[in-house]
């Protein structure tokens, strides 16, 4: 069986404190945002192999992500109605 990860969906302050976290803790992360100005930063701040690009809404980059075998999905983004999305496409898988 795979060792379990998190998603994050958001790379702002909140999603990439959180990530940073994790890592430090051992624990395997995948952080996803679509926003160029923050891809730009977390590159500097996260291991590349954590950073999935793309809008976390998007059903199929949630899926490229893993969202079917993560064990947790933290709905991190600057939008409400993302969260909620987000948590609504989690609980689905």
């Amino acid at each position: 069986m795979a060792e379990p990860f998190v998603i994050i969906a958001g790379g702002g302050r909140t999603g990439t404190y959180l990530a940073q976290l994790l890592i430090n803790q051992g624990r395997r992360v995948r952080l996803i945002e679509s926003r160029r100005d923050v891809l730009a930063r977390i590159h500097h701040e996260l291991p590349t192999e954590v950073i999935y690009e793309g809008m976390p809404t998007d059903p199929r980059v949630l899926e490229a992500a893993g969202i079917a075998s993560a064990s947790a999905v933290v709905a991190a983004t600057t939008e409400d109605e993302d969260n909620l999305v987000i948590c609504f496409i989690a609980r689905q898988d």
